[in-house]
């Protein structure tokens, strides 16, 4: 009996985040902070407590401004 091997094909990178595996996060626009809601960015006569006077909140939808690619399920890579 003769079994013929089956080769995969080589994997091309992904046409979405050209193999970088991320993207920047739309809500923060990659700097990993969003405006605070509490005070819009304004300070007032006084502090917001949400954000304590920073007018910022860390985004909660991405890590460090980015996210993973949904397309290549974060592999970067497209089979």
């Amino acid at each position: 009996m003769s079994y013929l091997l089956e080769r995969k094909p080589e994997p091309e990178l992904c046409a979405v985040c050209c193999g970088s595996k991320v993207h920047q996060c739309k809500a923060c626009q990659g700097s990993g902070n969003v405006t605070c809601p509490g005070c819009a960015g304004e300070l007032g006569p006084e502090l917001c407590r949400i954000c304590a006077g920073l007018r910022q909140l860390r985004c909660h939808l991405c890590s460090g401004g980015q996210i993973s690619c949904g397309v290549c399920g974060g592999t970067g890579q497209r089979w």
